[in-house]
C-alpha cells in the first residue's frame, strides 16, 4: 500500500481520501470518524460523501461489500479475507491511478533519451507553458524522493540527467504504477525467462520481468560509467557465497554481465523467493567485505526509496 504522501503527488485528493479510508478498514475491524476527520481535517458531512463515493466505487469489484456507520464508527459489511480485500484496494489504485496526468508524463520522457516539449503538449493535450509547470512538478516529486535524477529543458526538448540505477528504479516503478498494459518492447527482452521458475507468483513474476526490462533498456539508453561497471563485476561475487540457498534468484540472470547488480536490486521485490534470514545474512556479508564500494550506498539508498514509493502488504 502506498503512503498518503506519495500517492497525494499523482492522485487527486478525493481519491486519495477514498483509499485511505478503505485502508483503515481493512486493517481495523472498526474506525472512529474521528480518525478519518483527523486524518484529513474534513467534516462528517465530507466524510460520509467519501465513504458514499467509495462504496460505489467497490462496488464494480464486489457487489456485497459495503460499509456501515453511526455518528461514531465505521465499518465493512460482507467483508472478504485480507488479500482479497487488498486485491480489491489494489484494483481501486490501478484505477485512480490511470488518470494521473504526471504518471503519463514521466513514462513518457523516460522511455526516450530525449522528447521535444512540442510533441509532448501534443501527447497530452495540454499548452507548452502548462508542460513546462508539469516537468517542474516532476523535478520536485524527484528531490522529495531524494532520487539523482532531474528532467532537464534545452532548446526546446527534454531529457533526463541523474544517475543510471536512479534512473532505472523510477522508470521501474512509474510502469507498476501507471498500470499501462501491454508488453515490453526490446532486443534484449529474451533473454529474461521466468518460465521455469514456479516458486514465483504471477505477480512477482511480471514484476521481476518489467525490472529486468528497465535495467536493459535504461542502460542501453544511458550507458553506465567503466568505474560503475567495475563495482558491479565485484559485488556480483557476493552471490556464488550464497549459491546453494538463492540459486533460484541467480537463475533469473543468464547472459547478464551486470548480474550482481540485478542480484541485489531483486531482494526487495521478489519477497516468495528469499527468505528473511537469507537477506540478512547477505547484508552482513555486504556491510563486512564491500560497505567502502560506492555501489553500496546507492543500492541502500535506493531500496530505502522503493519502500517509501511502494509498501504492499505481503500477508
Amino acid at each position: 500500500m502506498l503512503p498518503k504522501d506519495i500517492l497525494l503527488l499523482f492522485v487527486n485528493k478525493n481519491d486519495v481520501r477514498k483509499l485511505v479510508i478503505f485502508e483503515l478498514l481493512i486493517k481495523n475491524k472498526f474506525i472512529s470518524f474521528s480518525k478519518v476527520r483527523e486524518e484529513f481535517d474534513l467534516s462528517d458531512r465530507n466524510v460520509k460523501k467519501a465513504i458514499t463515493m467509495l462504496v460505489s466505487d467497490i462496488e464494480q469489484y464486489d457487489s456485497q461489500m459495503t460499509i456501515k456507520y453511526s455518528s461514531q464508527i465505521m465499518y465493512l459489511v460482507h467483508s472478504r479475507t485480507f488479500r482479497e480485500n487488498i486485491l480489491i484496494y489494489e484494483k481501486l489504485k490501478k484505477d485512480y491511478l490511470k488518470g494521473s496526468t504526471l504518471l503519463t508524463l514521466f513514462y513518457k520522457i523516460l522511455s526516450k533519451k530525449e522528447y521535444k516539449v512540442y510533441d509532448l503538449s501534443i501527447d497530452l493535450n495540454y499548452s507548452i507553458s502548462y508542460c513546462y509547470k508539469l516537468i517542474n512538478q516532476c523535478n520536485m516529486i524527484f528531490r522529495l524522493l531524494k532520487l539523482d535524477v532531474e528532467f532537464i529543458v534545452q532548446e526546446n526538448s527534454v531529457y533526463v540527467e541523474g544517475h543510471t540505477i536512479d534512473i532505472i528504479l523510477f522508470r521501474y516503478y512509474t510502469y507498476i504504477l501507471s498500470g499501462i498494459e501491454g508488453n515490453l518492447d526490446s532486443k534484449d527482452y529474451k533473454y529474461i525467462s521466468l518460465k521455469n521458475n514456479d516458486v514465483l507468483s504471477k505477480s512477482n513474476k511480471f514484476k521481476i520481468n518489467s525490472f529486468m526490462y528497465f535495467i536493459i533498456d535504461t542502460i542501453n539508453k544511458y550507458p553506465l560509467r567503466q568505474a560503475l561497471v567495475e563495482e558491479l563485476f565485484y559485488i556480483g561475487k557476493i552471490g556464488s557465497k550464497y549459491s546453494n540457498s538463492i540459486w533460484k534468484v541467480q537463475s533469473l540472470f543468464p547472459n547478464l554481465e551486470i548480474e550482481g547488480f540485478c542480484f541485489l536490486l531483486i531482494l526487495h521485490i521478489a519477497p516468495e523467493v528469499i527468505s528473511l534470514n537469507e537477506k540478512i545474512s547477505i547484508a552482513k556479508n555486504i556491510k563486512e567485505n564491500y560497505i567502502e564500494k560506492p555501489l553500496i550506498y546507492r543500492v541502500i539508498k535506493i531500496i530505502d526509496c522503493a519502500n517509501r514509493l511502494e509498501q504492499y502488504s505481503e500477508e
